[in-house]
């Protein structure tokens, strides 16, 4: 078997030659400033929408909870690790988003990659949109449901697909960015909460990128003024909250 080293060093070496291989760089970041390689440079690039992470009374409050409850959890919250504080983080969350309960996982992208194989597995489909953010693909692709994307922010070419696929199918997911966020647009949310109706679906957002900006700071699903049937509210904390973390609010059964 080639050695590690070699495989790794042919695999950097394609990346490079498509211009394809990044690295990081070191940069430290004071509100909309940013500095690297000793340059002061205007971020347009940063998701701290808000400046929440650099904000006085965010920080006060990280410094004291560290103080007292120390910088981890310990275990797993099924162990020992469930601390008191995820549950009124995910009772606020709930309140914010007009739901009955949230659960809060580790970032977004794990959010989404547990999310949707819970939720949807072979014998199932999912219909995505097409520009969907990278941690949707992967949740979808890791629930082993069969998979059809429908043409970015196209209500019609989704409820194609639903017409042509959704036959035999146990259950069906439609899933979408509810920002998207390269280009900054907005999905059809309520469009696409009427197709979930009328083809026994459930809908998907990720609001990663309209939580704290969008429909009063509430999000996507609240963009019009009014709630949106959206029963899968996923989102981040490490966006406009400052944070870090991802979450996922929804109903929750009487017998729970």
């Amino acid at each position: 078997m080639r050695s590690l080293d070699d495989f790794a060093g042919e695999k950097l070496k394609n990346l490079e030659q498509a211009q394809l291989r990044r690295a990081p760089a070191v940069t430290t970041r004071a509100g909309i400033w940013a500095e690297r390689d000793g340059r002061r440079l205007l971020s347009f690039s940063c998701n701290d929408y808000l400046n929440l992470s650099q904000h006085p009374e965010v920080i006060a409050a990280a410094l004291d909870a560290t103080t007292r409850y120390g910088v981890g959890a310990g275990a797993s919250r099924l162990v020992t690790g469930n601390h008191p504080l995820y549950g009124e983080l995910e009772s606020r969350l709930a309140r914010l988003k007009g739901t009955d309960a949230a659960c809060v996982f580790g970032s977004g992208y794990l959010a989404n990659s547990g999310i949707i194989p819970a939720l949807v597995g072979p014998g199932d489909l999912i219909v995505l949109d097409e520009l969907s953010h990278a941690c949707i693909h992967s949740g979808a692709k890791l629930s082993g449901a069969a998979v059809e994307q429908y043409r970015h922010a196209d209500v019609d070419h989704a409820a194609s697909l639903l017409a042509k696929y959704r036959t035999g199918k146990t259950r069906a997911l439609i899933a979408t960015d509810g920002v998207f966020s390269m280009d900054g647009d907005l999905a059809p949310l309520a469009d696409l909460a009427a197709l979930a109706q009328r083809f026994d679906a459930w809908l998907l957002a990720d609001d990663a990128h309209g939580l704290g900006v969008i429909g009063g700071g509430r999000g996507s699903s609240f963009a019009n003024g009014k709630a949106t049937d959206v029963p899968l509210q996923m989102g981040t904390l490490s966006k406009a909250v400052g944070g870090y973390g991802g979450y996922l609010c929804a109903s929750q059964p009487s017998s729970i």
